[in-house]
């Protein structure tokens, strides 16, 4: 496992930054869709939101591999790979985003879905020369 680095945390926390999450499912058909909110559920583990109003969405099985985006243009971002681990429902990460929603933009909030990180490659250096460095 990858530990996230603060830098990528504060980065999911950034309005203005874009978050993309993206898998295949079991028939080979590519799901990408934007994600507006991410967090570190802890040192190894990314947090999203899975918002009761959006129609088409995957059903990720525990263990299916994902890729998250986030970035900001025009050229400073992360891209995450990692696993997913399953959909919380109930407790303190999902008592704590949907209060955040509820209070923010007043969503509604499904469940909250966990993502084990494997590896996290930069795409923040200003000439490029470090683009798809892993970090972690």
């Amino acid at each position: 496992m990858a530990r996230i680095p603060q830098e990528v945390t504060s980065l999911f926390s950034d309005p203005q930054a874009a978050k993309v999450m993206a898998t295949v499912d079991a028939e080979g058909t590519v799901y990408a869709s934007v994600r507006g909110k991410f967090n570190a559920a802890d040192e190894e583990t990314v947090a999203f939101a899975d918002i009761a109003h959006v129609k088409r969405r995957p059903e990720f099985r525990p263990g299916q591999g994902v890729s998250i985006a986030v970035f900001k243009l025009p050229n400073f971002g992360y891209q995450i790979h990692g696993a997913f681990q399953g959909y919380q429902t109930s407790g303190e990460i999902f008592d704590t985003w949907a209060a955040m929603l509820k209070e923010g933009p007043g969503l509604g909030l499904d469940r909250v879905g966990l993502v084990k990180v494997d590896q996290i490659y930069s795409y923040a250096s200003e000439d490029r020369s470090e683009h798809g460095t892993r970090i972690a």
